[in-house]
């Protein structure tokens, strides 16, 4: 059975992206909480805003892990191999640890 490449499973570029959008979306998110602590907002739309942000955190995470998770089920079906054996994927037996 011959090896899969990332780019092959489509795994590097999108992760990449996905990665960035994650991290954009924790730094806003955290910038709203930070401004409203900071500025010492105690106005319903500051409550708001807070409790929002960490729904928004909350579903980001969930999102992404739930993600990865998926797309190794996929992987590993269309593959034929676990997605831990595929080199250059993440968790392949050459990832960065």
């Amino acid at each position: 059975m011959s090896k899969v490449t990332p780019s092959q499973a489509g795994l590097v570029d999108t992760w990449r992206f996905r990665r960035r959008v994650l991290y954009l979306t924790l730094a806003f998110c955290m910038a709203i909480v930070a401004y409203c602590v900071w500025k010492d907002r105690t106005s319903s739309v500051a409550d708001t805003a807070v409790t929002m942000a960490f729904v928004t955190i909350i579903s980001a995470v969930g999102s992404y892990v739930f993600g990865a998770t998926w797309e190794d089920t996929v992987v590993t079906k269309v593959t034929k191999q676990p997605v831990s054996t595929i080199k250059g994927a993440p968790g392949g037996p050459d990832a960065a640890a």
